[in-house]
């Protein structure tokens, strides 16, 4: 607000001492333009020495009247002072304008004036007229858009740019420039959008590059577009294929729907599915044919075959239909967003049906006849099941494939087949092959890893069987023998055998005591062979042990009999002094040099006292006990000394062998440490406990008989002897039985030396 401390001049309006006049009036700008806006301001001055409280003013444009009112208000003039009030005024138009200002100050009377204004025109671009053509449109038909572009303003406009925005497709076009009053048409020709009614705007002067009176240079119009035909999914996509089909085809359908067409229309679509790179497959399109009225639909269905994608990775796939896909169909849409569906289908890996090379039999060595229990491993490696057989070949025989039973094997599992089979005769090598056979809706990858094979040693153990039904026995006359044998006489037994399995055995025959009557070589050369065993022998009182002893018992098993026996009378001597002079004689002889014998050996035997003591007591070289010497085992500790007394060493001095058990090297003389040679125990101490002996009473001998002694005459007659005859040869017969016995422990003791 701008104060003057100027009085006013004497032409000014008063009104109560508060004056105002055109030349207290200001325009800014000076030279307003059109469609602009100006500025008035009043100053108001009180010539009064008081306040003008509520000092009333309004501004008017081009009359003073209530409708061309600018502003009516009130304001306080300090005394002697100036006041300003402002307005302002837009939306100028050209041409020469009045603003009228009336005041009054405390109803002293109003006052009124005007000021000029002049306000400069401008162009201004409008789009009086858009119009389309054709009326009748649909989707995707051509439009042409025709605007007529006029300058109402008072100066000429230069050239500018308009933007035409159609839907989603949007145009700028160049304008000429336009004389003031005159006009130009702008065409372009544009794509109709979907169906429906739609706005599209018209903006003028795009750069903003003309000053104009009216800067809203935005016109629409309205577009009717009917709506086309239309072809679309209708539902869902699937996707249909055999139960554990690995190849297909995969039988895809869907249904297709058609709106605002009528007859037929031919409707190109392809299946597109991306491979591994994520490029789409080549695969052929094929045609959909859809009939009806303004709404119809048809069901389709195509295969897709395994030749297209048999190079893509198993797995689960997206797979898209999708029409019209290059754009070579005789018809246009309505819309394209709805030409694709999508559904998914899986593609299985081929299973690889897998044994286990090694079939696996119970034991890998059996004897011929008895069965064997033979286990493949099969795993089916895929994602569907399998189904086959296992054809195997046993002993040269491959079992028929239609006996077998179709095995079933889920995905990724392993099963276990098993079989017992049966070994034939004789000793042989004998190989097991098994095959897996898909049935012929399976599948199997790899037929190289569908094999599985072993093999067992069968041993042809012979076995032979007595037939007891068939032994005899008979004398030397080999007639039937006759109970109780006689001693001294001749004897053949003979017993049959029945053969398991071919080979070689020999049989001893002998009696209790190990005398050999004969040694018998069996040959079983073909099965079921029966074979004879005899034996000729010589019977002995009182009773005859005969034993067939096989070498190897794996064969069979001993056979033994016993049978009383009796002494003939002629084995029996007539009196103990029968013994001829000349017998006498050579008995005596034969004493006097195995005397003298032993008194040599005496004498280049002797050892000083020490070395005898040694000798005699020997020592246990395990836990150094004393020994008695002979023993075969330590009292002491158990040691086994018959083993040790075999034992050598090579001297650490001189290098010769030598016993284990000598303390010093007979070679070189060094001495030997026993101890490291033999492990070392513990000597037990065996406590006595001394018990007294009891009186017994004495017993006169002829009163003590064996028990059982009653009814001996009928018993002994029994095995064919006489009691007088027992009585008088009793010492005799002790004498060969002690002898007898003393035979057999020596022939025991050879035995286990050699073992």
């Amino acid at each position: 607000m701008m104060f003057s401390t100027m009085p006013m001049s004497v032409g000014a309006e008063d009104s109560g001492g508060v004056q105002a006049s055109e030349s207290t009036v200001a325009i800014s700008p000076s030279s307003p333009v059109e469609g602009g806006s100006a500025t008035i301001i009043l100053t108001l001055y009180n010539s009064n020495n008081f306040e003008a409280e509520d000092v009333e003013y309004a501004f008017y444009w081009n009359a003073i009247s209530p409708s061309q009112r600018l502003l009516q208000s009130t304001v306080d003039v300090p005394a002697q002072s100036p006041v300003d009030v402002s307005f302002i005024k837009s939306g100028l138009t050209e041409g020469d304008h009045k603003v009228w200002i009336t005041f009054d100050y405390n109803s002293a009377g109003e006052q009124s004036f005007y000021k000029e204004i002049f306000v400069t025109g401008l162009p201004d671009l409008e789009a009086t007229k858009i119009e389309t053509s054709p009326t009748e449109l649909k989707s995707g038909d051509s439009v042409l858009v025709s605007t007529e572009v006029s300058n109402t303003g008072s100066q000429d406009a230069a050239e500018s740019r308009l933007q035409i925005d159609l839907g989603e497709d949007s145009e700028i076009l160049d304008v000429p420039s336009i004389i003031a009053g005159e006009s130009v048409w702008v065409n372009h020709t544009m794509t109709a959008p979907s169906a429906g009614t739609h706005e599209f705007t018209v903006t003028l002067d795009l750069d903003d590059a003309i000053i104009e009176a009216d800067e809203d240079n935005v016109f629409s119009s309205s577009l009717l577009v009917e709506e086309r035909m239309d072809i679309y999914h209708l539902g869902e996509l699937s996707v249909a294929v055999s139960e554990n089909s690995l190849q297909g085809p995969w039988t895809i359908s869907g249904t297709l729907a058609r709106i605002g067409g009528s007859g037929v229309s031919e409707v190109p679509m392809r299946f597109e599915i991306e491979d591994d790179d994520g490029n789409n497959i080549v695969i052929p399109p094929f045609n959909v044919n859809i009939s009806g009225g303004s709404n119809a639909q048809q069901s389709w269905s195509h295969d897709l075959l395994y030749e297209f994608i048999s190079t893509l990775s198993p797995g689960n796939h997206e797979i898209t239909v999708a029409i019209d896909p290059y754009g070579t169909a005789n018809f246009l849409q309505e819309r394209i967003d709805n030409d694709r569906i999508s559904a998914y289908f899986n593609k299985y890996q081929i299973p690889d049906v897998s044994l286990d090379p090694n079939a696996i039999p119970s034991n890998s060595k059996v004897n011929s006849g008895t069965n064997v229990e033979w286990t493949v491993s099969i795993t089916n490696n895929g994602d569907i099941e399998v189904q086959g057989k296992l054809i195997y070949t046993w002993e040269g025989q491959t079992v028929d494939e239609n006996s077998q039973p179709i095995i079933s094997i889920g995905p990724g599992s392993n099963y276990l087949w098993q079989k017992t089979l049966p070994t034939e005769s004789g000793a042989h090598k004998a190989e097991f092959e098994a095959e897996w056979r898909p049935t012929p809706s399976s599948y199997d990858a790899l037929s190289q890893n569908s094999y599985a094979n072993g093999s067992v040693d069968v041993k042809a153990q012979l076995r032979l069987t007595w037939s007891m039904t068939s032994m005899e026995l008979v004398d030397s006359d080999s007639e039937p023998a006759e109970f109780p044998l006689i001693a001294g006489e001749d004897y053949t037994v003979s017993i049959k055998l029945s053969s398991q399995e071919t080979g070689n055995v020999n049989y001893s025959c002998e009696n209790e005591i190990g005398e050999e009557f004969g040694n018998i070589n069996v040959e079983v050369s073909t099965f079921g062979q029966i074979v004879t065993l005899e034996c000729t022998f010589t019977a002995s009182a009182p009773y005859t042990n005969i034993n067939l002893i096989p070498d190897d018992l794996a064969v069979g098993d001993v056979q033994s009999w016993n049978w009383d026996s009796k002494e003939s009378s002629s084995n029996v001597a007539d009196e103990a002094g029968s013994m001829t002079f000349q017998t006498a004689a050579m008995i005596a002889v034969i004493c006097v040099i195995l005397i003298a014998i032993l008194i040599a050996a005496l004498i280049l035997t002797r050892e000083v006292e020490e070395e005898v003591e040694r000798d005699i007591f020997d020592y246990c070289p395990a836990c150094d006990g004393e020994l008695k010497g002979g023993e075969d085992r330590c009292h002491w500790c158990s040691f086994n000394l018959k083993k040790a007394r075999k034992q050598f060493h090579d001297c650490e001095s001189c290098g010769e062998s030598i016993p284990d058990l000598l303390a010093n090297c007979p070679y070189c003389g060094v001495q030997q440490d026993v101890s490291k040679y033999f492990e070392q125990r513990e000597k037990r101490v065996v406590q006595k406990e001394e018990i007294p002996l009891q009186e017994e009473e004495e017993i006169d001998p002829e009163t003590i008989h064996a028990a059982g002694y009653e009814d001996f005459d009928a018993a002994v007659k029994e095995f064919g002897y006489d009691s007088d005859d027992l009585e008088e040869h009793w010492d005799e017969n002790i004498a060969k039985a002690e002898a007898e016995v003393e035979a057999a422990y020596d022939r025991r003791i050879a035995e286990e030396e050699v073992d």
